[in-house]
């Protein structure tokens, strides 16, 4: 029984394609394959660079100014979310036109580990 029957290493001759074990033995065969595989290599990038540029852009519209027109905000209360180092995060309502330092008494104030 043939040891190498059931081989499939490649470099069993029987392995390899008849055109592979032309080309390995010529180098001239060698230099002309790398030769085309450096020319499809280059005509890939070519289309695929030249796809790029029939790419039509997308053009974002935004609604004009006067498209909707909203009343000014000036009485009333607003929802706002506190996180961070407060004692109490959370979400709390305070008038229109609060300050940051109010919100912030709203949540019970600064944490003792809170960098002010």
């Amino acid at each position: 029984m043939d040891p190498d029957a059931g081989s499939s290493s490649p470099s069993s001759p029987r392995s390899w394609p008849a055109w592979v074990e032309q080309v390995r033995g010529s180098p001239g065969a060698l230099v002309a394959l790398a030769i085309a595989g450096v020319a499809v290599v280059f005509v890939g990038a070519f289309v695929v660079s030249r796809r790029s540029e029939h790419v039509v852009p997308i053009e974002a519209r935004m609604p004009s100014a006067d498209a909707v027109e909203l009343p000014p905000v000036t009485s009333g209360e607003i929802h706002v979310h506190v996180a961070g180092a407060v004692v109490t995060p959370g979400l709390y309502r305070v008038r229109v036109g609060a300050r940051v330092a109010e919100v912030v008494e709203a949540a019970g104030g600064f944490a003792a580990d809170a960098r002010t």
